[in-house]
């Protein structure tokens, strides 16, 4: 895929690019993790937690992690591009119509905003007026959205390309976008190293590419200040590798 990329603060970073998770694990029995939890049966519904209004907000992100895994990779959602704070602290909330991107950490019913690491979003064109303000974000509907323990999946309408999540380690997860036929433009993935859940800063990053085309890989660290973490006046910083399949 071609890589689109925007800069949404760029007095703060001394590069900007990101990272997109995209690497074949292989699971028990050398079955890909993929396919071990997209054909899964849990009686788990990750949706659970993910509405409400007020102190009955759940503020639980539907995403992918593996149990004490550092990596919680799940969309970023929004109202007509409204994201009103006390309803997204997890990043995502169930009446949202629209998608901004997906991110690789995530709180669970913390009652702030923060983390969100490393947006990342599939879109048909990359022009100046698209990428800026989460131009490239997508409306989705529910019926066309999936969760189960370690899988997420969900049809991004806009540019008609079906995003699949996976848990695929403690420290990794993996994305996989299929442009569907029918959809007009280019095949781009949008890396946003400044995005953040809420109002969080990335004061600051750093990244290195290796290689071309299929066998790009990227490298780098994100330095983010969110309502919580910016407190101790140092934030989180996030290292990251990524590996581009096709």
């Amino acid at each position: 895929c071609k890589l689109g990329m925007r800069i949404r603060r760029a007095e703060a970073l001394m590069l900007v690019c990101s990272s997109l998770q995209l690497l074949q694990v292989s699971g028990v029995a050398g079955v890909p993790a993929r396919e071990r939890f997209r054909n899964s049966k849990f009686p788990v519904n990750p949706f659970i937690g993910t509405g409400g209004d007020g102190f009955g907000v759940g503020s639980t992100p539907p995403g992918v992690q593996l149990p004490f895994s550092m990596m919680r990779l799940s969309p970023d959602s929004a109202f007509d591009n409204v994201a009103i704070i006390w309803r997204h602290f997890g990043g995502y909330h169930y009446l949202d119509n629209e998608i901004r991107c997906f991110s690789h950490t995530h709180m669970v019913g913390a009652g702030i905003e923060d983390y969100g690491h490393i947006g990342v979003m599939p879109t048909r064109e990359v022009e100046p007026s698209t990428v800026r303000n989460y131009g490239y974000r997508s409306t989705f509907s529910h019926k066309n959205e999936t969760a189960r323990p370690g899988y997420y999946a969900v049809l991004l309408e806009s540019p008609n390309v079906l995003a699949e999540l996976t848990a695929a380690g403690q420290f990794t997860g993996m994305h996989q976008y299929t442009f569907l036929e029918g959809g007009a433009g280019g095949h781009y993935v949008v890396i946003d190293p400044t995005h953040s859940v809420g109002k969080g800063d990335v004061v600051n990053a750093s990244i290195a590419f290796s290689g071309s085309g299929t066998s790009l890989s990227l490298s780098g660290w994100s330095l983010l200040k969110g309502s919580l973490t910016g407190r101790n006046g140092v934030g989180v910083r996030v290292y990251f590798v990524a590996e581009f399949l096709q």
